[in-house]
């Protein structure tokens, strides 16, 4: 199974904030998770996004985090561009870079190679770690608090700037895409052979809906290896 998305990439949308000072924080941070991730949980750039929900996959954390980033940028277009507002988009960029990496330090594989806390992550959720690393690091507040409220009203505090609800947006956009696309494919899978696909990413779970609108269950099992497709008059 082969995860498009890589931390050279996520290095490179680092590179396009403009302000010295934050590049070099968000560079420090990125570092730091990285660290910590390979001490305490699963390294940063083989870690899943979530232990269930979306992105549930080696190398989701990274893909996640590349197509957040990608997203929010694209949304401060829409904001200059058609609202005719003003974004600070290195502000935007920063924490929708640093908005999830420290989960990488809260999960572990368990016995039967899915997902579970880890000790850290039993005691520490993500939102905390990051928001003492980056206090201690002296990243800006408005950085600070886009991290803090990218969970929208379930966050320690909801989005109260321009930047934060774009990070909010965007990160919801995203894992609410992946979500729906795993699901989809789970069902088609189900629904064609009759089993599930255990190890299913983005990429795999696209080629499979593809797969059903061009040629149905047939071709669906023929994508999968399988003989023959149960159900393939559905």
């Amino acid at each position: 199974m082969v995860v498009q998305g890589t931390i050279d990439e996520l290095l490179e949308l680092v590179r396009e904030i403009k302000d010295p000072r934050l590049k070099e924080l968000v560079e420090g941070f990125v570092r730091k998770a990285v660290e910590l991730s390979e001490r305490e949980g699963i390294p940063i750039d083989e870690s899943p996004a979530g232990i269930s929900r979306h992105h549930a996959y080696p190398k989701g954390l990274v893909q996640h985090t590349i197509a957040t980033a990608k997203i929010a940028r694209a949304l401060c277009e829409v904001v200059e561009e058609v609202y005719g507002g003003v974004v600070d988009r290195d502000t935007v960029l920063a924490a929708a870079i640093a908005h999830d990496l420290m989960k990488a330090p809260t999960y572990s594989v368990n016995a039967q190679g899915g997902y579970t806390g880890s000790e850290l992550g039993l005691l520490i959720d993500h939102l905390s770690l990051a928001l003492v690393e980056m206090e201690n690091m002296g990243f800006p507040k408005e950085v600070i608090h886009a991290v803090l409220a990218h969970h929208g009203e379930a966050s320690p505090t909801p989005p109260r700037t321009v930047e934060a609800i774009i990070v909010h947006v965007a990160d919801l956009a995203d894992s609410s895409l992946n979500r729906r696309l795993l699901e989809n494919a789970r069902f088609t899978i189900r629904n064609c052979v009759g089993e599930e696909e255990i190890s299913l990413d983005a990429k795999h779970a696209i080629e499979l809906i593809k797969a059903r609108e061009a040629g149905g269950c047939e071709e669906v099992a023929k994508l999968l290896g399988r003989e023959g497709a149960e159900n393939s008059s559905r």
